[in-house]
């Protein structure tokens, strides 16, 4: 519920992971890359990492974290433009918990979860650092296995915007590169814990399918 004052703990994180897991255990069997694993082994422990590495406080951490585990909830309904979904589930969660929170903790998470639309530059530290775990792929050597799921599920996806790209390979090969090469960190960690790899990720990619 929302309170003028509200202390958070680690009970408000272990409950918000519960609830947004109930959530993305629903999703459609076409979602096949932002499913729940995606949250729960790569995004959500990439977020709170990323914040204990840039000095966030416990409080900031388990915001931040809310944010990462209801960021793609939002595919439940649609699949473009799903992030304002996600932070309407946020914002449910967070007003029906026995757990209180603030309106400024409310407003927190709903803004780092719209930020991962991608539309604009992180505006504060905790969109920053969702945005860089939603990224964290990025930097991985999973990263071009995790791409062809992607491309799968937007097949798989007629309505979304980018399904024609992905229904040709050319096409799709030359997109992938295009976000690799225009993506940037927003977080010193972030850039220190994965920027490596995503160099030698780009290398890969165009050695894989000549690209030049």
């Amino acid at each position: 519920m929302i309170v003028e004052k509200a202390e958070l703990t680690k009970k408000h994180l272990k409950d918000a992971e519960r609830a947004a897991y109930r959530l993305l255990d629903k999703l459609p069997d076409t979602i096949i890359y932002h499913d729940k694993s995606h949250t729960q082994k790569f995004v959500y422990p990439a977020a709170i990492k990323l914040a204990k590495e840039e000095g966030f406080s416990l409080e900031e951490q388990i915001l931040v974290g809310i944010a990462a585990l209801f960021h793609d909830t939002g595919f439940l309904e649609r699949y473009d433009n799903n992030e304002e979904i996600g932070a309407k589930y946020a914002e449910e969660y967070m007003k029906n918990t026995r757990y209180t929170y603030t309106k400024n903790h409310l407003k927190i998470v709903k803004k780092a979860i719209m930020s991962t639309a991608r539309v604009s530059n992180p505006k504060n530290k905790f969109e920053c650092v969702l945005m860089d775990a939603d990224t964290c792929l990025l930097g991985s050597k999973d990263y071009l296995t995790s791409r062809r799921t992607l491309k799968e599920e937007l097949i798989k996806n007629s309505k979304a915007k980018l399904h024609k790209i992905a229904l040709s390979d050319e096409q799709w090969n030359r997109h992938s590169l295009e976000f690799m090469e225009k993506h940037k960190w927003f977080t010193e960690s972030a850039r220190r814990m994965y920027d490596e790899t995503k160099q030698k990720n780009i290398k890969g990619y165009k050695m894989k399918y000549n690209l030049n």
